[in-house]
C-alpha cells in the first residue's frame, strides 16, 4: 500500500507512517509543488496511490465535481494535535478499511471517522473517500 502526501500534510505525520514502514512520497520531494489538484489526483491514481491531504477541495471534487470517478482519498480534518496520533489512527484506518482501498471494490465510498477525544480537546476526522469508475 502506497501513500502520496499532499503538500499540505504536516512531514510529522509523514515521517510517523514512514517510521512504521508504510512507503509515503510527499508531493513536494516528487516535484508535484504547486501542481493542481487534477495532476496530483491524476499522479496517485496511474500509480494506484492512495491521497493522503488536508485539502477540503478534494472531497468536494471527488464527490461533487469533475473528478468524481477518480482515486482513494483520504481527507484529513483536524485542528493542530500531536501528529503521531493523526499517523497512528491513518494506520488504523489503513488497517481496518483495507477492502475499501482494494482495486476488486468498485463504487463510491464515504466514511468518515472521528479519532478519540482522549487525544485532544480539539476534533478531529479521518474522512475516507474512495471513488472508482464504474467498469461496463
Amino acid at each position: 500500500m502506497h501513500i502520496l502526501a499532499d503538500e499540505n500534510v504536516h512531514t510529522d505525520i509523514i515521517q510517523n507512517l514512514r517510521n512504521e514502514n508504510y512507503k509515503v512520497l510527499f508531493a513536494p520531494e516528487i516535484g508535484l509543488s504547486g501542481k493542481s489538484d487534477k495532476e496530483i489526483l491524476d499522479y496517485a491514481e496511474k500509480k494506484d496511490f492512495i491521497l493522503l491531504t488536508g485539502d477540503k477541495d478534494f472531497g468536494a471534487l471527488i464527490e461533487f465535481g469533475t473528478l468524481w470517478g477518480k482515486g482513494k482519498v483520504i481527507l484529513l480534518r483536524h485542528h493542530i494535535i500531536k501528529p503521531q496520533y493523526i499517523a497512528f489512527e491513518i494506520m488504523k484506518v489503513l488497517n481496518i478499511e483495507k477492502k475499501f482501498f482494494s482495486k476488486e471494490i468498485i463504487y463510491n465510498c464515504f466514511i468518515r471517522r472521528k479519532i478519540p477525544d482522549s487525544y485532544t480537546l480539539s476534533r478531529v476526522y479521518i474522512i475516507i473517500l474512495k471513488v472508482f469508475s464504474p467498469i461496463f
